[in-house]
Parts: C-alpha cells; sequence; structure tokens
C-alpha cells in the first residue's frame, strides 16, 4: 500500500496517509489508533463484524485489535491513520486524573474499539485540523499539540462511554458500550431535529433500538426521556429568540403547535412566563 509518513516522533507515534485502490491484508493496530477516511470506502473486519469506514467516520483500535483491511475501488480511497505509540501514551497520562482501571480498559478491551458514532465529531474535526496543519505550516512542537488534543478527545469520549455504560443493568460490557452509541446516536438526532414532530417511532427506527429499550436506557442514561430531552432543547432555544421576534413566531420557529402550549411548558420549564423571562433577561 503507498503510504506518506507525515509525521513519527520515532517512537511508535505517526501519522500515515494513503492512497489505494486494492488492498486485502490483515493489519495488527497501535496501542491507540485512530483511523478516518477522506475519501472512498475501507472495509474492516472485526472478527465476524463488518464495518464500512468512510467519510465522517472515525474507527479506532488499542493493543488487541486486529482487523482484515479490504479495499476494492476504481478510484483512489484516501484514508488517515494515526498511531500513538507506548511514549506519547505514558506522557500524556503523567499529568491525566484516569484511573489505571479505565486507561487498562482503553487500552486493551475489544468492545470499545470500531467506529464511534455520534461523538466522533469533535475527534473528526480535531483529526483534519491536524492534517491541515501538517500539509500547511509544518512544526513539530504545533503537531505535537494538535496529537494531544487528540488524545485528550480520544480518552474523554471512552470514559464518557465507560461512565454512562455503568448505568445500564447488563451483563455484557460490550452490549453496555454499543447501546450508548444508540443513545448517543438518538440524542444527536434530537438535537439536530428538535423542531420536527419527533416521536418514539421515528426515534427508533432513526437509530436501531426498540421503542421500550429505547425509552428505559435513554431515561436511564440521561436522566430523562426523550420528549423532555426534545421539550427543553426546544424551550433552551426559544430563549436565544426572545426580545428579537414575538413570542407566538418563537413558538412555531422551535417546533411547538401555538403560543399557548408554548408558554405553559415554558412556565414550567423555567418558573416564569416568556415574558418574565425577558424582563429578567
Amino acid at each position: 500500500m503507498p503510504i506518506d509518513v507525515l509525521y513519527t516522533d520515532g517512537e511508535g507515534t505517526s501519522i500515515r496517509c494513503s492512497a489505494v485502490k486494492q488492498y486485502d491484508r490483515i493489519v495488527s493496530f497501535a496501542p491507540i489508533a485512530i483511523k478516518t477516511v477522506i475519501q472512498g470506502t475501507e472495509h474492516y473486519y472485526f472478527e465476524k463484524n463488518l464495518l464500512k469506514a468512510g467519510e465522517q467516520k472515525v474507527v479506532v483500535g488499542n493493543c488487541n485489535t486486529e482487523a482484515r483491511i479490504l479495499i476494492d475501488s476504481k478510484v483512489d480511497v484516501k484514508g488517515i491513520c494515526i498511531d500513538f505509540g507506548t511514549s506519547m501514551i505514558s506522557d500524556f497520562l503523567l499529568d491525566s486524573s484516569f484511573s489505571s482501571d479505565l486507561v487498562l480498559a482503553i487500552l486493551n478491551e475489544q468492545y470499545l474499539t470500531g467506529e464511534l458514532k455520534s461523538q466522533n465529531k469533535t475527534l473528526q474535526r480535531l483529526v483534519l485540523n491536524l492534517i491541515r496543519t501538517v500539509n500547511s505550516e509544518f512544526s513539530h512542537i504545533k503537531v505535537e499539540e494538535h496529537l494531544l488534543l487528540i488524545l485528550q478527545s480520544y480518552f474523554d469520549i471512552q470514559k464518557f462511554r465507560l461512565d454512562h455504560a455503568r448505568k445500564l443493568h447488563y451483563v455484557r460490557s460490550n452490549t453496555k458500550v454499543n447501546t450508548i452509541d444508540f443513545l448517543l446516536d438518538a440524542k444527536c438526532y434530537i438535537d439536530n431535529n428538535y423542531q420536527n414532530n419527533i416521536n418514539l417511532d421515528v426515534l427508533s427506527n432513526q437509530v436501531g433500538l426498540s421503542k421500550f429499550k429505547l425509552l428505559r436506557d435513554f431515561k436511564a442514561v440521561f436522566g430523562t426521556t426523550p420528549y423532555d430531552y426534545m421539550i427543553s432543547k426546544r424551550l433552551e432555544k426559544a430563549v436565544t429568540y426572545l426580545g428579537i421576534m414575538p413570542i407566538h413566531e418563537i413558538a412555531v420557529l422551535v417546533g411547538f403547535a401555538d403560543s399557548s402550549s408554548f408558554g405553559k411548558l415554558f412556565k414550567q420549564y423555567f418558573g416564569m412566563t416568556p415574558r418574565q423571562f425577558l424582563v429578567r433577561k
């Protein structure tokens, strides 16, 4: 596979760019490996599971990860791989507050590898910023700064997944973490569509969980139901329009049927009417 090494510290940490049409090989991952595709699709086989890695997706692996990577394309599939060696990981963890149990899980447990879903947008943005830096104004200091930001984001994401997984009462850890990813997809969908008429059927079909499981686990993890979370998003967005638009227009804009239902829910949520809130604002 044609690979350009964009950066290496000589101790296992590297940034590599590939462009290839055909590829089929079993690959062992670095202690922490973050892969994304900026053009085309790569197929990853993690044991029996197939993952199609394309644009806007981040695939991660750790010390025990081995995957078959298959590329079959008529045009170049362009991928980016960031490998973190033990030296940089150790230096990063010296000044972190992550527990040893958490670190061991992140570095070894296979149920934490594969695709990072909803939260990967932050990681994806950091990765793309790193690539721009490498390609434009390269300096070791700046590249290392970006790498440490990516490493921090990665550990934060995995900690979030593990912390929230503990709120679910399942036996298998991989089931818990997979459910967290689906719930994050549901939360993200509400964030982007709160003004629409979202119900459990819509949300269930969108994220691939049964309505019962979605309702039960969403409340267990986030402390609220999908409906109440949607209402809170509408009301918090409505506040930003107070004083700029008429109240009845705000109500419709953020997804309420009329200003009456908007005013009632606004008072329940904030303890005052929209007009009272505007005066205090």
